[in-house]
């Protein structure tokens, strides 16, 4: 899932994670703000987490070489790993920049495409390592491709049969196989930052040959076929007789098939989401356009579904339950729901890999590394957001004032950030496909954001009880005998549900003088099994940590968590999650908690819908402060991102990848600048 509020800390504002201070300065990963997205990533700890100085620098120059071969500019990565990297050897930054700046490095040609300020969250070593030994051993590779001997090994495994490699490729029934991870050794474990790792990305790109793109792709019009100039001029007549082809008797070809017509619906959808008019008289065609036209109609007929109204622009249906990668939900009895939302998955999984066959591999390294995958773009973001209050957080700390005032007013002005589209060459159709459909998951999640915060804001009164909760840490530091305060590490996620058991009636206690809500025995067992799926969540949000019975849960962490839960109970707010197509879903949060299923499970599959996670983890992160009396915060924090998040999709609107990465420097440097005019005003009015 993906969260985007801070947990702050229930001290003094100067110690706040907001403020910027580490609450271990040797953990560069554990810094004053969450990673946004808490599925499956792990943050940067290969690089900035690495104790070792030698080593860490030795990552640093080959994370640069890498990015610097994908287009990223160096500077933006040195500055970032110096900025963040607090450990010895980088203690100095101008040590630092001359050590890092001599360092030899080959030169690669320019590419227009421009990273943002944070792209680089690698998180393993960016060498280049050749070729990997599949984990499936043939003797015989079909069509001399090893990927595709592994691959048809892992399909024969999963379903008993033998399949060809085009059923393997495109047939419908053998989707979710294609996209299961490919087994990358550990070196290569860093490419999933910027394309999903499946095994049908992996052989599309690492295993293709040219029989077995002949094999795949025999006609002129099948996107993948480079035989046939796709610059070439064409028309819908031509691509009409290839898909009717030939007929069986007599002469001249089967045009009593699909006609024009036919073709309407792809025709229309295609001007809907990427604003290109094919078909049209005054239009003229390349074979390009027609073999995207041809891809994009075969999907319409084989697949359920409606495809165009799956992938249409977010506009009043953003959701942040949209998915465009397959998750393995390990249900052995799944529902009519589960199935279609699965089949979405796959079918918008299944054009995104299918798309990116023709695009040159310089386009596609400078796509991915500016719109990385949806968990990345967002960690990225944070990063940035982080970076631009850092002149505001610093005055702040300074003077001792409250940077809340100086948050709202950076949101206002953002949100009045002319964005406007600068003027790019016209790109290919299946490149601005491709590159529509790598920014419509972040897109849905900023629309779909915005309504969950508001519908999470809660009205309430949570009376602050900081002095209750002292008194509490006190008894429990006499009997650990260590000193306890609101934020000490006293329980794990697994130990959590005995302490809250043995401590029961002080719990209790705490609730009713916060919320003025009783708690029944039997229903605290309850509201304690969802307060851990709630700190799950934020143990990876705060701390990258997955591990069960690491001791990372704090008074204040387990008191917040259970009163999410116990609030929600009593305001009973309704949130129904948004697939496609789907309808007939519940409409209670805490259904999709489910007590029969544990935390283990939930961390497998992810079964509680991402929507339902960010209502009831942004009232956690609201009631840390309400508890200690620090709202306006809170507010203001969310008022800044929420107006990054929305002026971050707008840039996307162009679909061209240079029109893209300029729009967002623009927007970086904008809000940057004007960070730093909000940070000299402050200074002055207080002198």
């Amino acid at each position: 899932m993906s969260l985007l509020t801070p947990r702050y800390s229930a001290t003094s504002s100067t110690e706040s994670h907001l403020d910027g201070l580490m609450a271990n300065p040797s953990k560069p990963n554990q810094t004053c703000i969450y990673p946004l997205f808490t599925r499956a990533s792990t943050g940067l700890k290969s690089v900035i987490g690495n104790d070792n100085a030698s080593e860490r620098r030795d990552l640093v120059r080959k994370a640069e070489y890498n990015l610097q071969a994908n287009g990223t500019p160096i500077g933006l990565t040195r500055q970032w790993i110096i900025e963040y990297d607090t450990g010895d050897g980088f203690s100095n930054p101008t040590k630092a920049m001359k050590e890092m700046a001599n360092t030899s490095r080959p030169e690669t040609p320019p590419t227009k495409a421009k990273a943002p300020r944070t792209t680089p969250t690698i998180k393993r070593k960016l060498e280049d390592t050749g070729a990997q030994e599949p984990q499936a051993q043939l003797t015989a590779h079909p069509f001399k491709s090893e990927v595709l001997g592994s691959f048809l090994a892992h399909v024969k495994k999963q379903t008993n049969r033998d399949v060809s490699a085009k059923d393997a490729v495109f047939h419908r029934s053998y989707a979710k196989y294609r996209h299961m991870p490919y087994p990358d050794v550990a070196e290569d474990e860093w490419k999933s930052d910027f394309m999903q790792r499946t095994w049908i990305n992996v052989l599309l790109h690492d295993g293709m040959t040219d029989e077995l793109r002949q094999e795949l792709y025999p006609g002129r019009f099948d996107l993948g076929n480079n035989q046939s100039d796709s610059r070439a001029t064409a028309d819908l007549g031509e691509l009409l007789r290839e898909i009717n082809g030939v007929k069986k008797t007599g002469r001249g070809e089967n045009v009593g098939g699909v006609q024009k017509k036919d073709l309407g619906t792809v025709l229309r959808g295609i001007e809907s989401v990427i604003q290109r008019r094919l078909g049209d008289s005054s239009e003229k065609l390349i074979a390009g356009d027609l073999k995207v036209i041809k891809l994009l109609y075969r999907l319409t007929k084989g697949r359920p579904g409606h495809l165009f109204g799956l992938i249409a622009p977010p506009a009043d249906n953003a959701s942040v339950d949209f998915g465009d990668a397959y998750r393995d939900r390990q249900l052995d009895e799944p529902t009519p729901n589960d199935i279609r939302i699965e089949e979405n998955e796959l079918l918008v999984a299944d054009l995104i890999a299918y798309l990116s066959v023709e695009i040159p591999e310089t386009t596609l390294k400078a796509i991915h590394v500016q719109l990385l995958n949806y968990s990345k773009l967002l960690e990225a973001i944070v990063i940035e957001n982080d970076e631009i209050l850092l002149p505001i957080r610093a005055v702040s700390q300074t003077i001792e004032s409250d940077p809340a005032p100086a948050y709202f007013f950076l949101a206002q002005i953002i949100d009045l950030y002319p964005n406007i589209e600068p003027a790019t060459r016209p790109n290919a159709c299946d490149e601005a496909l491709y590159t529509y459909l790598r920014s419509l998951h972040f897109r849905h999640f900023v629309g779909g954001y915005a309504d969950i915060v508001e519908k999470a804001m809660i009205a309430e009164e949570i009376k602050p009880i900081r002095l209750e909760m002292e008194r509490f840490c006190n008894e429990l530091a006499e009997a650990k005998m260590i000193p306890v305060d609101l934020n000490t590490p006293i329980t794990s996620i697994e130990e959590f549900p005995e302490l809250v058991k043995r401590q029961s009636n002080r719990f209790k206690s705490l609730i009713k003088s916060a919320t003025g809500l009783a708690t029944r025995d039997d229903a605290l067992n309850d509201i304690c099994s969802h307060a851990s799926k709630i700190l799950n969540a934020y143990m990876w949000v705060q701390f990258q940590e997955k591990d069960l019975r690491k001791e990372c849960i704090s008074v204040a962490d387990c008191l917040a968590s259970l009163i999410a839960i116990r609030h929600q109970q009593s305001v009973k707010t309704n949130y129904k999650p948004r697939w496609f197509g789907l309808t007939d879903v519940g409409a209670s949060p805490l259904r999709y908690f489910d007590r029969e299923r544990s935390v283990t499970d939930l961390q497998a599959t992810d079964y509680i819908p991402e929507g339902v996670n960010q209502l009831l983890y942004q009232r956690f992160c609201q009631i840390h402060l309400l508890l200690i009396g620090n709202q306006d915060r809170h507010d203001s924090w969310m008022l800044f991102q929420l107006a990054r998040l929305r002026q971050y999709a707008l840039c996307m609107q162009s679909n061209n990848i240079s029109g893209i990465s300029h729009s967002i420097n623009h927007l970086n440097d904008f809000c940057s600048n004007i960070s730093e005019l909000v940070a000299k005003r402050i200074l002055i009015s207080a002198q």
